[in-house]
Formats: C-alpha cells, sequence, structure tokens
C-alpha cells in the first residue's frame, strides 16, 4: 500500500468519525429544542399517549448516542473499553424502555 492509498483510507475513517459525532450533536441540539418548543406551546401534551411513544423513540436513540461517540475513537484499545460502555447503556436503555411497557 503506497502512501496516496493510505492517506484515502485515513481520510474515509476521518470523515466517518466526524459524521458520527455531527450526528449525535445534532440529535442532541435537535431533542432538546423539540421538547422545549413543545413545553411551551402544549403542556397537556406530556400526559398522552403520544408522548409516551415519542419519549420511547427519543429515549432508544439517545441509548445509542455513547455508541456513535465510541465508534469515532481512534485508539482501537479505547474504543473497545467505551464500546463495553455503550453496550451497557443501551441494555440499560432497553430494559427501562421494557419495564416502562409492562
Amino acid at each position: 500500500m503506497n502512501r496516496f492509498e493510505n492517506r484515502q483510507m485515513i481520510q474515509k475513517t476521518s470523515q466517518s468519525n466526524d459524521s458520527l459525532v455531527m450526528f449525535a450533536l445534532i440529535w442532541i441540539v435537535f431533542s432538546k429544542l423539540f421538547f422545549f418548543v413543545l413545553l411551551k406551546i402544549n403542556v397537556e401534551f406530556f400526559e398522552s399517549d403520544l408522548f409516551r411513544n415519542i419519549n420511547i423513540l427519543f429515549s432508544i436513540v439517545w441509548g445509542f448516542i455513547p455508541l456513535l461517540l465510541a465508534l469515532s475513537i481512534k485508539d482501537k484499545t479505547k474504543q473497545g473499553f467505551f464500546l463495553i460502555l455503550a453496550a451497557i447503556y443501551i441494555v440499560i436503555t432497553i430494559y427501562e424502555q421494557i419495564q416502562d411497557f409492562v
């Protein structure tokens, strides 16, 4: 593999990592704005079934944010550790959502 091919691989990995972090940041801002605006518009929304369903969706996506951030870490040793932490977080999130249904 020559230096040009190696540089292209590093550039693709870097772009992929950037995309993961950008998605996480966009989701954080979107979810905060969504609930902030919703609270200002309709307080009773939080008592509806629609809120329950939206909250489940948001919780599941939030559960995967640590996974996205862990995947963006370049050091494989550190990435493995944070992938384990992210997996624990996802399991807890799914467990909490199942408890909400029961």
